[in-house]
């Protein structure tokens, strides 16, 4: 994650510690998850505390969001110092999320909810190998057809992954 967010940071020049700000989102979604704002909170709790304030995570949120292929990316490809992957089967799975919202915004569009509710949704489609480790996401509007979902992130891993 280092050699990533060293990119992020030579490409968008700010000053907080991006790495810093993904590390403890990370491990706090992991022991506790909650709120970004919750997180920040938790992150005071551990060993190191925050050398970044809470404007910042939110600043970081953006660019995390917007560079989020790149980080996958190069997640995958360092991925294999780890272990040798389980890539002889590779499973994919769609789901939906509602937002508690009356207008659709940006992604979240009305669509067919898996829980029959009214309120707009989007769609989240998931690469893992045979262990089940993510390998890659995407997300789509929710008023479109999760079949169609799997060429775009199909194309993902096999240009972006290789």
């Amino acid at each position: 994650m280092n050699k990533v967010c060293r990119k992020l940071k030579q490409k968008y020049k700010f000053k907080y510690d991006i790495n810093a700000i993904l590390s403890d989102l990370i491990y706090t979604r992991i022991l506790d998850p909650c709120s970004k704002r919750s997180s920040f909170r938790t992150a005071h709790e551990f060993l190191e505390k925050p050398s970044y304030e809470l404007h910042d995570v939110y600043r970081a949120l953006d660019v995390i969001g917007s560079e989020c292929d790149l980080i996958q990316a190069d997640v995958y490809k360092n991925s294999h110092f780890l272990g040798k992957r389980n890539d002889k089967i590779l499973y994919y799975d769609c789901s939906n999320y509602y937002f508690e919202i009356e207008q659709e915004d940006g992604i979240k569009k009305y669509g067919k909810s898996k829980e029959h509710r009214p309120n707009p949704i989007i769609q989240m489609s998931l690469f893992m190998n045979g262990d089940g480790i993510p390998l890659a996401f995407s997300l789509f509007s929710g008023n479109s057809n999760e079949q169609t979902s799997l060429k775009p992130l199909e194309k993902k891993i096999l240009e972006d992954f290789e």
